[in-house]
């Protein structure tokens, strides 16, 4: 069960979202504004948050910027109508994991919230495989994890001599790993990711992906 933070919803939107995680199994915990929701994740842990970007226009983008800048691992999805769908792709280039559509679907809940659960716990994993690795070369170094990488890191080429992947860059192995497997087809792409095709094209786009995706089969219907 994961304990998700639910940012700024309406009153009509927050039922619905509610019921969606309770029948997922997980703890709804609401904050009627992002500075409540600031205070709440200084209070106790939290495994996910999502966020309106109703919020956003008013104050929402500061959330990110806060998680961002205080180093708070909590991955945040966001929620946007289709007159906002812009400021949701903003909310991507900013450090949101994904974002949803209103009205919102049970299903595409539960593969956003599933899957930014699942990277979130790939990306603590790995930073305690390799602490686990730095002890054992060094055991004085067990108490001081290695560093997110730097701009010139490659996230596709990850070695345990390397530095602790962040989340966006395992997100990045990821996409590539989904597009290699299908050939370049973004929509089996997106289905083995657990995310709908116009948020597999967002990340692309900003990630600057574009020249990772295979080359069209010869043999094959058109890449989607």
């Amino acid at each position: 069960m994961a304990v998700i933070l639910c940012v700024d919803v309406g009153p009509a939107v927050a039922a619905i979202l509610e019921t969606y995680l309770r029948d997922l199994k997980h703890e709804p915990v609401h904050a009627q504004s992002v500075d409540a929701a600031i205070l709440a994740i200084q209070d106790r842990p939290f495994d996910l948050a999502i966020l309106d970007t109703a919020a956003a226009e008013r104050n929402g983008f500061p959330f990110l910027e806060h998680l961002r800048e205080h180093d708070i691992a909590v991955p945040t999805i966001v929620m946007a109508d289709f007159t906002s769908v812009d400021r949701a792709i903003e909310a991507l280039g900013r450090g949101a994991a994904d974002y949803l559509t209103k009205p919102l679907r049970a299903e595409s809940v539960r593969l956003a919230v599933t899957t930014a659960l699942e990277i979130d716990r790939l990306r603590k994993e790995n930073r305690e495989v390799l602490r686990d690795i730095a002890s054992r070369r060094d055991p004085g170094a067990a108490a001081a994890p290695p560093e997110a990488p730097g701009d010139g890191h490659d996230p596709s080429s990850p070695s345990l001599d390397g530095d602790v992947l962040n989340l966006r860059e395992l997100e990045t192995i990821a996409i590539r790993r989904a597009l290699m497997k299908t050939g370049g087809h973004r929509i089996k792409a997106a289905e083995l990711l657990g995310i709908n095709e116009r948020t597999l094209r967002n990340k692309l786009k900003l990630d600057e992906l574009k020249d990772s995706v295979p080359p069209r089969p010869s043999n094959g219907a058109p890449r989607r």
